[in-house]
């Protein structure tokens, strides 16, 4: 049996829902009435239903929770040998954090555990511990005491001073040949403000961590900019918000320009699942 992982999986491939959960900073478990072993709340996606909703029903029949935020982390496959021939099934492991329970629980489960230990005897022991490897991985173990939820916020001509701030340090991180300082940055943005263009906060506990110019023009959207600050960075922060832009604008699909140079860039959008579709290139006698 193996188990990999994937940013991007196309959405018909999903199969379960997995959602690693915490409640006050400690962990959620449940027991099947059936076995004496504990699992991470998930189960099937039911006909119909998007792979969050399959989550977010899954996370309430198994643990009870009636209130809670919830985020994915990533796709993950299982390969196992069927008959001769390996198979491939996919899922989609997300992560909760719930503020409230209902006092019964209305399914196959037991009960549950809230819990700063991980289980001894899991249900799936090739499979669940290495999920929560993954999540741990990728910034999510005890996450509910460091993180708070991410909010995006449309600007207005009132913030154009700080964008062509942190647009400056986007300049310098990218080693841009752009000239223009901050003053002369201030008076483009106010350009694409007044344009077809519209400026997005992302904002934590209301302190912005970064931001994002979008041309609103183009089919698909054309992300021009797109900055989480040097202060708030090594958080996973860039991911997260790029996910909750996405939501906001309520769009599947997005395109951007790297600088050919910008090799941390490329590697970023690259794990995001961005693929080259062209290279755009200039003369200069």
């Amino acid at each position: 049996m193996q188990v990999k992982f994937y940013n991007t999986i196309d959405d018909e491939l999903l199969k379960f829902a997995v959602i690693i959960s915490r409640s006050k900073g400690k962990w959620v478990f449940c027991k099947h009435k059936e076995r004496d072993t504990y699992e991470v709340p998930g189960g099937h996606r039911e006909p119909g239903e998007s792979i969050e909703e399959t989550a977010r029903r899954e996370l309430y029949e198994e643990t009870g929770a009636t209130a809670f935020s919830l985020k994915p982390i990533c796709a993950y496959s299982v390969i196992r040998e069927d008959e001769g021939t390996l198979k491939e099934s996919f899922g989609m492991l997300f992560y909760a954090e719930i503020a409230a329970f209902e006092e019964e629980l209305h399914s196959e489960i037991e009960k549950i555990i809230i819990t700063n230990e991980l289980p001894d005897k899991w249900t799936y022991p090739l499979i669940q511990p290495k999920l929560m490897e993954e999540a741990a991985r990728r910034g999510y173990e005890g996450c509910a005491e460091k993180k708070a939820i991410m909010c995006i916020e449309r600007c207005t001509l009132n913030d154009i001073e700080q964008l062509a701030i942190l647009n400056k340090q986007l300049i310098d991180d990218e080693k841009s040949n752009n000239p223009m300082d901050v003053k002369e940055l201030k008076e483009r943005m106010r350009g694409f403000l007044t344009s077809d263009y519209d400026a997005y906060f992302f904002k934590v506990d209301n302190t912005v961590v970064g931001y994002a110019l979008i041309k609103n023009s183009c089919t698909p959207l054309y992300l021009r900019q797109f900055l989480v600050d040097r202060k708030f960075r090594c958080q996973h922060l860039g991911t997260e918000a790029f996910r909750e832009l996405l939501k906001y604008l309520k769009v599947e699909k997005i395109d951007i320009e790297v600088l050919p140079w910008n090799e941390a860039g490329m590697r970023f959008w690259e794990s995001l699942g961005f693929k080259e579709m062209s290279r755009y290139m200039r003369y200069e006698a």
